[in-house]
């Protein structure tokens, strides 16, 4: 089964950008605009970690890295930056917004032994490689990458080891260790010369060594007619295992003229050779590389443009090398609706501001944002939770069996998987299970990534049994986050907001319905439950006031006038998407930022990390899918009257038997408040409990005001 600690709310096909004609600034009024500012009260429900400075360990020393809580002149603070990314990644679903420039445009490379029609039926025609070999070099006057075909044959690393011997006066080398890079190789086959006679074989197969394979093999080496020079490639698990490396290549004979490197396959390789983060080379290539710019030749595979084309379709370092996908992520994206991909600002752009880079027909590539939001103070400390120290890697996202749209479903599958399939590739019937990926133009992207919340943090995966045990302490990181029930205050200023922008933040804080306790997740470790956080507007602090109306929005009347704003935002959404509120994106939306519903998915193991990589191996085997957060997101409980934006003591709204049916939990707890009225205690967050009142109503209470029974 294929668990994540994350899931995906879907794109949509209607993307609503701002009319062209439009024009927004922050020095031009809006009729009736908002100006002013109100409290935010941010309270941790789960332990809360947002990283400030770090200290790596000292060079050489094993150890992780100790990450500092962000603190402001000494307490810790949580940073305005932080704040508002997170309402703003609501407020871009909500009003259904593009995704296009929110993501980076990568394109992922695959190397996915396990999908023939994805990867290996385009390296073999059943027994005999499709990887040709070459030099690469750069032409000093054009800088323009260059391959010199050659011919390769495969030589067997005891023969390596025994000619190693004989020049080293019975020095011994071993290649096939695990994880030796071709750097390791190089750097020990130092001192003796890396060409060498031998005599290659016809391409064929033959059954004395890799029987079956239709190679040229390297015979008599050291001894033979023909001169080539060995090409070392890395070594992933141990020559003795199963499956294990046991060869490495001789490159020979190459032809006279060099082939030109087109454009768009030196700058796939490249990317695909790049640190996705820093953009430095990663290390395989980056040796290759110093020696590339040194005016050197580099040993390359490629792959034809046809099976008898000589053009460059694809090229890399191993002979199986890493396959640049068709498609990029924002291409995929595109899929859903070219709208995703448009120059024109959506909502969240208009009212966030927004820094392009520069069209030679369009000036203003610049927009000022009309809401900040300061730095939050801490107001009421908890003391901290347990240290951890947990590798917090990011999940992989070509790993498409969860960040791909699945288009081809095993209906009434439990796990869910894609349908058995089969493709014709090369007029050859290849059965699989039939993945959409990265290749597929009908391919599109899941959709917004989000991390659930729920209301109890919860350990790291278990390795599985075959796992390698983790010896580096440097990937893991060390921290103390705040303790549950931990509490904050940010002022939030707006300047120039029209009554539905004011409504669109009201909204995206207590993603509408303020009663239910949804809440957002902030900070690190979001994958292991924490940073679960409730925020809530304190009424008492606003003061906003209207350009055209001298009367400020303040006292009693406040919580009112926010309430027309959050009905204004809903009706330009309905006015701009059919039932907007019953929407696929809003149901997912709401479940996930529901820490009950969250809860009850972490106890059934749904939201698991899977400690790999043989879990993800698994998974691909038996086709498993993520599943989608709610099984039937239409049916995700509505509130049918709109309760207040300002959720303090007393303004809980209406209840909805509908939903409480829905977050009712296996055992129901009953309390009593000081004036003796029984109440229904639906659940703990952080210091409160959420509580049913007699009459129906629903209020966040402290702890200290209800006696459960």
């Amino acid at each position: 089964m294929l668990t994540a600690p994350y899931n995906f709310v879907p794109l949509s096909s209607t993307v609503v950008l701002r009319d062209r004609g439009e024009r927004v600034s922050i020095e031009l009024p809006f009729p009736h605009a908002l100006c002013g500012s109100f409290d935010l009260v941010i309270e941790a429900v789960t332990p809360l970690m947002v990283g400030g400075t770090a200290e790596p360990p000292p060079q050489g020393v094993n150890a992780p890295t100790l990450k500092h809580t962000f603190t402001l002149f000494g307490p810790p603070a949580l940073p305005g930056t932080t704040l508002k990314g997170a309402l703003r990644a609501v407020i871009e679903i909500a009003t259904f917004g593009k995704i296009g420039r929110r993501i980076d445009d990568r394109r992922f490379a695959v190397r996915d032994l396990q999908n023939p029609y994805l990867y290996t039926a385009r390296f073999n025609d059943m027994f005999r490689p499709l990887s040709r070999a070459g030099w690469l070099t750069v032409d000093s006057a054009t800088g323009q990458w260059q391959l010199r075909p050659c011919d390769y044959s495969l030589v067997k690393q005891t023969d390596l080891e025994a000619l190693y011997a004989a020049a080293r006066a019975g020095s011994t080398l071993r290649l096939g260790k695990a994880r030796l890079t071709a750097e390791d190789k190089y750097g020990s086959w130092a001192g003796v010369p890396l060409t060498v006679p031998f005599n290659p074989d016809a391409w064929r197969a033959r059954d004395d060594w890799a029987p079956g394979r239709i190679v040229s093999r390297a015979d008599d080496v050291g001894h033979g007619r023909t001169v080539g020079t060995i090409v070392f490639t890395g070594q992933p698990s141990d020559r003795g295992s199963r499956n294990g490396k046991a060869v490495e290549f001789i490159f020979h004979s190459p032809r006279t003229n060099p082939v030109s490197v087109p454009p768009a396959v030196r700058e796939d390789f490249e990317h695909v050779h790049r640190n996705p983060n820093t953009r430095a080379p990663l290390p395989e290539w980056a040796f290759h590389r110093a020696h590339l710019l040194a005016g050197g030749s580099v040993p390359a595979f490629w792959l034809a443009d046809g099976k008898s084309g000589d053009q460059i379709a694809a090229m890399g370092l191993a002979m199986m090398f890493r396959l640049a996908y068709n498609r990029t992520t924002r291409q995929l994206a595109g899929t859903a609706s070219p709208d995703h991909l448009s120059e024109d600002p959506d909502f969240a752009e208009t009212m966030f501001g927004y820094v392009r880079e520069a069209r030679s027909n369009d000036a203003n590539q610049a927009l000022a944002g009309r809401v900040h939001i300061e730095c939050a103070a801490i107001e009421h400390a908890v003391p901290n939770a347990k240290t951890r120290e947990e590798i917090l890697l990011s999940p992989k996202p070509a790993f498409y069996p969860a960040y791909v749209g699945q288009r081809h479903i095993e209906q009434r599958s439990d796990p869910p998987q894609v349908k058995e399939g089969s493709y014709l590739a090369g007029g050859k019937p290849r059965p699989f299970k039939a993945y959409t990926t990265f290749m597929e133009r009908d391919a599109v992207l899941r959709g917004w990534k989000r991390y659930p919340v729920s209301d109890q943090s919860r350990p790291p995966p278990v390795p599985t049994p075959n796992q390698p045990v983790v010896k580096s302490r440097e990937v893991f990181t060390r921290f103390t986050p705040l303790g549950a029930g931990t509490r904050f205050r940010a002022t939030v200023h707006v300047h120039n907001l029209r009554r539905e922008e004011l409504g669109a933040l009201l909204w995206a804080i207590s993603f509408g319905d303020p009663a239910q306790g949804y809440c957002h997740s902030l900070g690190m470790g979001r994958a292991l439950g924490l940073g679960c956080v409730r925020i809530k507007v304190d009424p008492d602090s606003v003061d906003l006031d209207d350009v055209d109306d001298a009367q400020p929005w303040q006292g009693r009347d406040a919580g009112t006038r926010l309430d027309s704003c959050r009905r204004a935002f809903e009706d330009y959404m309905n006015g701009k998407v059919s039932d907007w509120a019953r929407t696929l994106q809003i149901c997912m939306l709401q479940a996930m930022a529901d820490p009950t519903l969250g809860s009850r998915k972490v106890a059934t193991h749904e939201l698991a990390q899977m400690g790999g990589p043989a879990p993800f191996q698994e998974a691909k085997q038996h086709g498993h899918i993520l599943a989608p957060y709610i099984a039937d997101p239409r049916a995700w409980p509505a509130q049918t009257q709109p309760p207040s934006v300002v959720a303090s003591a007393g303004s809980g709204g209406p209840s909805n038997p509908r939903r409480e049916a829905d977050h009712a939990q296996p055992s129901v707890r009953f309390g009593r408040l000081a004036d003796g009225e029984r109440v229904k205690v639906l659940t703990q967050l952080g210091s409160e409990f959420r509580v049913q009142l007699s009459d129906g109503s629903i209020e966040f209470l402290p702890l200290g005001e209800v006696t459960l029974e």
